[in-house]
């Protein structure tokens, strides 16, 4: 330290050894000069307010730490509180282990100042850090609490998940039955063989409420037939929403027309109707209609739109075996619908799916295409149109039969729970549930879908908010991704001789900001949770109520104090840190 006078250069007179012990003893200062680190890497020389901050460590080399980019805040922060501070350098370390700093003063009363300061400093230091280990502590304390009781609340909870797929007795003695008739395929309709294959067709139907149902190979499939037997083509274009399973549009690819995506409505996550005309051109022959996670699409606008345009509306109703729209089952509103029973599904036989329509010609067509091309009354080697066999198993039907009588009582006790959760989680500040139209009288819940409010939620991911449900034992499930980001339409990874390039996704360069938005911060729960009790439903809501509140962390393993004490601070805080040179 010298003067910035013409005076000669003071002697020293104050010696002040370990102070990089002190200094680096782990409380960071809000004065951190993130400039100051980066200069000092890259120079090893820091000029700033006509201070001069030189470092020397005991083998005389930067060290890149976290400890040295304390002990230079740290300084920094010294010198802007101190105005009497003019200059620090170090010197060369007397000892190895040790580094020493000299801090010359002009006189006695300047020197005693800077003490009592640093001293003031060290006291400072010492209280802000045991305050911090006391609220550490008090933190941890309240974690623990809550943790104990989380703890218990999870274990009821988990005890109480019903399993998925549910079976008994009468699906076993279905397929046994079906096994010892030893009729083990369908046959032919003039001809039957496999009595659950028809059966189940036409018990399905009633269930619907339609005069037509066709047991084919998956859901998938479904579609692709239907699509087929609406005469859909080359050159034709379908309009798909952009947020379902890809086989929703795959369907139209594999009929070698264009699917043509339309947004989605923010509040039903389902497609947005007012979107749909000005994506009609003279090329769009069909609709097709999703109804997400269950939750009916106004039905009576699409079909009204569909007449005006002289378009065919397609079903999906993968996910709504048991929705209920104005007095209807879905699946009656359009001119075809297709139903999945894979493994997830309301109804489930592992893989499976069905056809339902209540048009007679298109029933000839779709079983012509099911059934390789043969038509009703004529002989087992008449194929009179194309068509491949999508016909579904015997074994598979005598399953879906005794699952349909269950599924029956269990859409009560979904839609019922379906209704609670959402009036308790649309009372949480950030949460909104899929909007359920007043004139639904049912809802599936295949998934149960929430869309929260980031700025709310801590800044947290999906992802994030996953993790925190499951740590808490409530089971989730990521939402489809919108299908134009999909790399396969992204990247025109489709039919080779097909132009896409008019395609509203084509070349990547879809807006589509709602469905964007929607996918980015939903959250689902699957079907099976609905079958619980009330209280699971309540459970669910309290663990969301408990993350806005706490956050993410709040059941992480304790937080340690992580608050380093310096050997001599304690010692230097309470007594005169004067050493004479």
């Amino acid at each position: 330290h010298r003067m910035q006078t013409s005076a000669p250069r003071a002697e020293p007179i104050v010696l002040l050894e370990g102070i990089l012990d002190v200094l680096s003893a782990g409380y960071v200062w809000n004065a951190w000069d993130t400039r100051l680190i980066k200069i000092v890497k890259s120079e090893k020389t820091f000029l700033k307010r006509g201070y001069l901050l030189r470092l020397y460590n005991s083998d005389k080399t930067w060290q890149q730490t976290a400890a040295d980019q304390f002990y230079l805040a740290t300084i920094s922060s010294l010198v802007k509180r101190e105005p009497n501070l003019i200059d620090i350098t170090t010197s060369e370390p007397s000892r190895q282990a040790n580094s020493s700093f000299t801090f010359r003063a002009s006189n006695t009363k300047e020197r005693d100042t800077w003490i009592a300061n640093l001293q003031r400093f060290m006291k400072e230091n010492h209280e802000l850090r045991e305050q911090a280990k006391k609220d550490i502590e008090e933190k941890n304390q309240r974690r623990r609490e809550r943790r104990e009781v989380a703890e218990q609340g999870k274990a009821s909870f988990v005890a109480q998940i019903p399993k998925w797929p549910q079976f008994d007795e009468a699906d076993i003695k279905s397929v046994t039955d079906m096994l010892e008739s030893g009729k083990w395929w369908c046959g032919f309709p003039a001809t039957p063989q496999g009595e659950a294959y028809w059966k189940f067709q036409k018990d399905f139907a009633k269930w619907i409420g339609v005069k037509h149902c066709f047991a084919v190979t998956n859901g998938t499939h479904a579609l692709d037939v239907a699509l087929a037997a609406l005469d859909i083509g080359l050159g034709d274009e379908v309009i798909v929403p952009d947020m379902t399973f890809i086989a929703s549009s795959n369907a139209v690819v594999v009929n070698n027309a264009v699917p043509i995506f339309c947004e989605i409505d923010k509040k039903t996550c389902n497609i947005d109707i007012l979107k749909i005309e000005p994506l009609i051109t003279p090329k769009t022959k069909a609709i097709v209609v999703v109804h997400l996670g269950g939750m009916p699409v106004d039905m009576p606008k699409i079909m009204s739109i569909a007449k005006n345009f002289n378009l065919k509306v397609v079903e999906d109703c993968a996910h709504s075996h048991c929705s209920q729209y104005q007095g209807k089952m879905l699946g009656t509103f359009g001119h075809v619908s297709c139903f999945s029973f894979q493994g997830s599904k309301l109804l489930n036989s592992g893989e499976g799916g069905a056809i339902c329509t209540n048009d007679d010609d298109l029933q000839s067509k779709i079983y012509g295409i099911v059934d390789c091309g043969r038509e009703f009354g004529k002989g087992a080697y008449h194929h009179a149109t194309f068509g491949s066999n999508y016909r579904l198993s015997v074994m598979q039907c005598a399953l879906l039969s005794t699952q349909l009588e269950k599924m029956k009582e269990q859409s009560e006790i979904r839609n019922r729970n379906g209704i609670l959760l959402a009036n308790l989680v649309n009372e949480i500040p950030g949460l909104v549930t899929q909007e359920r139209l007043p004139e639904v009288d049912r809802c599936g819940y295949y998934v149960f879908m929430i869309q929260y409010d980031p700025v709310k939620f801590h800044a947290m991911s999906k992802e994030d908010i996953s993790r925190y449900l499951n740590f808490r034992g409530i089971p989730t499930q990521i939402s489809y991704p919108p299908l134009h980001t999909l790399d396969v339409y992204r990247q025109c990874r489709l039919k080779k001789g097909i132009d896409y390039s008019n395609a509203n996704w084509y070349g990547g360069n879809g807006q589509f900001p709602v469905t964007e938005d929607v996918y980015r911060c939903a959250i689902e729960f699957p079907q099976h949770l609905f079958l619980g009790s009330e209280d699971s439903m309540r459970y669910i809501a309290s663990c969301l109520k408990d993350l806005l509140e706490y956050g993410p962390n709040d059941l992480e393993p304790e937080e340690a104090p992580n608050v380093k004490e310096s050997p001599s601070l304690a010692r230097m805080a309470g007594r005169k840190l004067v050493g004479l040179e």
